[in-house]
């Protein structure tokens, strides 16, 4: 699935240090579950993660539209904000 042609009230969470920060988006997940993961280098916790609605994370970062289509358990990834993003398995830490 593509994000931009997911629903776009559905939560995904984020980092403060993505939305509050304006920390580059470098790692996509859309996780097992069907749930979409949007990180910056900053590791995320607990306490600075966020659930925002995809229509949010597509206002707040327009090269979002760009991701390529994901199945569940993949991830999209880019070096820095003029790469191309890639596709690799998602992994946990477990599996790291």
């Amino acid at each position: 699935m593509k994000l931009k042609d997911e629903n776009k009230n559905v939560f995904c969470f984020t980092t403060t240090h993505v939305m509050n920060e304006n920390s580059l988006i470098i790692d996509v997940y859309y996780d097992e579950g069907g749930v979409w993961q949007m990180f910056s280098k900053e590791n995320p916790t607990m306490d600075n993660g966020l659930a925002v609605c995809v229509q949010c994370m597509l206002d707040f970062d327009k090269t979002l539209y760009d991701l390529p289509d994901l199945k569940k358990g993949q991830a999209a990834m880019r070096e820095n904000a003029t790469s191309e993003w890639y596709v690799e398995k998602y992994r946990t830490e477990i599996e790291k």
